[in-house]
């Protein structure tokens, strides 16, 4: 957009805006009290609502235009970001695949840590109540 129309486009918005405080200003002198007044509000409203029309017409393809704009730019990041999104996947598969295969061992080397101290605390139990009882062994040996 050329500096012109820039200029152009803030000139327009400042009308609108001087016009809208008038509106807002003329609408909450009037008043009704008989027929007459109110075809002077409804002519007001008529002419409210072609000044609405006319700031919507005025932005309508200045609103399309930054859509479009909005549209291409949007399209043109996801498809420059297709790469590195691509190269962060595969980055967290290998980085998770090694994190599940080091829960695995842990839990491995934890059944295994578990199982010899079951193994040892039944050969100290055994051991155990054979020395606090040594008629026992002596009557089952025979």
């Amino acid at each position: 957009m050329s500096k012109d129309e820039q200029q152009s486009l803030m000139i327009t918005e400042k009308e609108f805006l001087t016009k809208a405080s008038s509106l807002v200003e003329a609408a909450q002198q009037i008043t009704v009290a008989s027929q007459e007044d109110f075809e002077v509000a409804a002519d007001f409203g008529k002419g409210v609502s072609r000044f609405i029309k006319n700031v919507e017409a005025f932005f309508a393809p200045l609103k399309k235009a930054a859509k479009a704009a909005h549209a291409a730019l949007c399209d043109r990041e996801k498809e420059i970001l297709k790469v590195p999104l691509e190269a962060d996947a595969i980055v967290k598969r290998t980085a998770n695949a090694w994190k599940a295969e080091q829960k695995r061992k842990d839990e491995e080397a934890l059944r295994i840590e578990r199982e010899r101290l079951r193994v040892d605390t039944r050969s100290l139990a055994g051991r155990s109540f054979t020395q606090a009882n040594p008629t026992r062994q002596s009557t089952t040996g025979r």
